[in-house]
């Protein structure tokens, strides 16, 4: 059995870099290279020699000024493009960071970035970089709603709230300015049932309107009472979401007013949000028992292929045609040791920065 290794990968579709990075580097895209049911991608093998410390990233972000941050279980890395700095608790005292777990960055209107971990969220005063905590307090109804925090969103129509999807607290909406949280309650018939408090991403699409997802379900922010329209599974009619555990939300942006979610248990879901219709499309080995062949986690824009999503499975990266309604999967080739991956991967983030790199984070075996 090969040992087993977090990998993530970096594709620039046009030109080579001229250094090494911590991820996998897709060198080219090259229509060549597509068959009918796979893709080969030229990559290259970066692991944590270069300085990230840890060999995976649970979530990758770029701020104002182009650093990219990687999110591990090992503190928050800052990229400057060749060289990392690590932040994490052993390195930040007098005031530490409250968890080296990171899953969640964001950025605030005055540079500052927030972390979201599995303990507490942080908020990364830039200037001087320092930390500052916040953490849950069961006995004060205004401090954050939650410790273990998912997704982070700052709202480009509400810059100063910030929205705090957590896995043990559901929603919450924190003030920037008075520090005080709001609980969000999705749905109040719900509240207390298993699956309520587990809220996984928020999302805000072209129309400036917030969706949620939820491990029970889909939900639209309606704003003029701040309530929640709720979409779920209806196992009696094939015109709606095909799972209720909803790990996804993504719009493209040659496709606006259709969201694309990904789902825990079964597969991809088109949804236009104008004529209110659901499509279903399942991974290509969806016929097998296992259930990780159900798992959409990730899904975004391929740089150089406008009608076609990149898309994170449990059983590795995939290419979606929104026009065809078709599947490739992805192969990647390491562009030195000449090796190609055919082997399950699990996809833990993809990412599209603004320079045309789309960064990926796997799970998979080492080469």
């Amino acid at each position: 059995m090969p040992a087993r290794s977090r990998m993530g990968l970096r594709f620039r579709p046009r030109e080579l870099l001229k250094h090494r990075s911590i991820f996998l580097l897709f060198i080219l895209l090259c229509p060549s290279l597509i068959r009918p049911q796979e893709v080969t991608l030229p990559a290259e093998l970066i692991t944590s020699d270069s300085g990230m410390a840890a060999e995976w990233a649970s979530t990758i972000f770029q701020d104002r000024l182009g650093f990219m941050w990687f999110g591990t279980s090992l503190g928050v890395a800052r990229h400057d493009g060749i060289h990392f700095k690590v932040f994490r608790r052993a390195n930040t005292l007098p005031r530490p960071m409250s968890n080296d777990y990171v899953l969640a960055i964001t950025q605030d209107e005055s540079g500052d970035l927030w972390l979201g971990t599995r303990k507490g969220l942080n908020r990364f005063h830039a200037a001087a970089e320092t930390f500052s905590v916040m953490l849950h307090d069961p006995k004060n109804p205004e401090s954050l709603n939650g410790n273990s925090i998912n997704h982070l969103f700052m709202s480009s129509s509400r810059p100063g709230l910030l929205w705090v999807a957590t896995a043990d607290g559901g929603l919450g909406r924190l003030d920037l300015k008075s520090g005080k949280c709001k609980r969000m309650i999705l749905d109040p018939s719900r509240r207390g049932s298993p699956g309520s408090g587990d809220v996984r991403k928020v999302f805000e699409d072209s129309r400036k309107r917030i969706w949620v997802a939820a491990a029970d379900g889909l939900y639209r922010f309606l704003p003029e009472n701040q309530s929640f329209e709720i979409f779920r599974h209806d196992p009696k009619n094939t015109d709606s979401l095909s799972d209720d555990g909803v790990a996804e939300i993504f719009e493209s942006k040659s496709r606006p007013g259709i969201l694309w979610i990904g789902t825990e248990n079964n597969g991809l879901n088109r949804f236009d949000s104008e004529r209110r219709t659901w499509q279903r499309f399942l991974l290509p080995a969806a016929g097998s028992a296992a259930a990780d062949y159900y798992w959409v986690g990730f899904i975004n824009d391929c740089p150089t292929m406008p009608d076609m999503l990149l898309v994170g499975t449990q059983q590795g990266l995939y290419l979606f045609h929104t026009v065809r309604n078709t599947w490739q999967r992805v192969i990647l080739q390491d562009q030195f040791r000449q090796t190609g991956d055919r082997n399950n991967e699990s996809v833990l983030g993809v990412f599209n920065d603004r320079s045309g790199v789309c960064w990926i984070t796997i799970e998979g075996p080492r080469w």
